[in-house]
């Protein structure tokens, strides 16, 4: 028969070891052989999600891509074991999709932390800024006055994207 697009040293290896590489092997799916051959973690955190998506007729077109979108599902917290996630119809779009939704998560948990490290230095930010406040620089059209709070700094850099929080 043929041969998956790997090195066949590394191919009789992983089917003497390895029983999930012996199963696909079996099946016919040479493209998964020769993904997973490479990338074993992915076949240890994907398998029982590959077997549902084998059993229901699905093949991705990038195994790297549906690998790395069942992390995101896992790490969103949804069921990889379900159909309705671990088979869509358009694998590119629900990879950026959950890739969207992971980055957001991490971006506000990480924002927390940095408001958490930022209050526990709060009386020094008040020791060195506290003879400013209240100063008011203005014109006819533009006022400039000191930021006096922790909060304050933040909505600013928020709001101008800028890092002047960080």
């Amino acid at each position: 028969g043929r041969f998956p697009d790997c090195h066949p040293t590394k191919l009789m290896k992983a089917l003497l070891c390895d029983h999930r590489i012996e199963t696909m092997m079996k099946a016919g799916d040479r493209k998964s052989v020769a993904y997973f051959i490479y990338h074993p973690f992915d076949l240890d955190r994907c398998w029982q999600s590959y077997k549902i998506a084998t059993r229901h007729h699905y093949v991705p077109k990038d195994y790297g891509m549906w690998c790395d979108t069942i992390r995101l599902l896992e790490k969103c917290g949804k069921d990889i074991r379900s159909v309705k996630y671990i088979c869509p119809k358009d694998l590119k779009a629900e990879h950026d999709r959950w890739l969207h939704k992971v980055n957001a998560a991490e971006e506000k948990r990480s924002n927390i932390e940095k408001l958490q490290r930022a209050k526990q230095r709060e009386d020094e930010f008040f020791k060195n800024k506290s003879c400013f406040f209240g100063i008011v620089i203005t014109d006819n059209d533009i006022e400039i006055s000191v930021l006096d709070s922790l909060e304050a700094y933040k909505a600013e850099g928020e709001k101008m994207k800028h890092c002047v929080f960080q």
